[in-house]
């Protein structure tokens, strides 16, 4: 039987943790279509990198991190009318289920937000609308300056090794 993942969550993840609060609770009065784009907006660069950059961690400190910030967006953004917002979840607890799908959004979306600030590779980032689903109809649009040889990979590895 496999371990569980021991929980040590670092003081830096849970200053990141705050910092991505305070920017959800900025937002808080937006419509759902525009909030997710206006809180990656105002987080800085140094979070972005951070969150970017975790994902050379171990997977357990991967987990503590990118987990906390998914229990925080689906606290935050959705609060307690998460069954109301006309997001897929998967059958059971719907809650989790979010959390979980958060993971993917917030990591890919803090790359997207990269590069829609310093277009290294791309000539225009539009964000998917919210970090809680990959919808295939609507995910972060990559609007690629070399079409051809375009990897969203590409993006993971410039910011992890570069400041912006």
């Amino acid at each position: 039987m496999k371990k569980p993942p021991k929980i040590n969550i670092k003081p830096q993840d849970l200053a990141m943790a705050a910092q991505f609060k305070d920017a959800l609770e900025q937002t808080e009065d937006l419509p759902f279509e525009g909030r997710w784009a206006m809180t990656l907006e105002l987080l800085p660069d140094s979070w972005l990198l951070y969150v970017v950059r975790a994902r050379k961690r171990k997977p357990d400190d991967l987990m503590n991190l990118y987990g906390t910030l998914s229990i925080v967006a689906t606290e935050e953004f959705l609060g307690d009318d998460f069954e109301d917002i006309d997001i897929p979840v998967p059958e059971g607890d719907a809650k989790t289920a979010l959390a979980t799908m958060a993971f993917y959004g917030i990591a890919v979306s803090s790359v997207a937000e990269l590069e829609r600030r310093h277009k290294h590779f791309t000539d225009d980032v539009i964000h998917m609308r919210s970090p809680f689903t990959y919808d295939p109809e609507t995910p972060v649009q990559f609007v690629p300056k070399d079409p051809e040889t375009f990897k969203i990979d590409q993006l993971f590895e410039y910011y992890q090794e570069h400041d912006s």
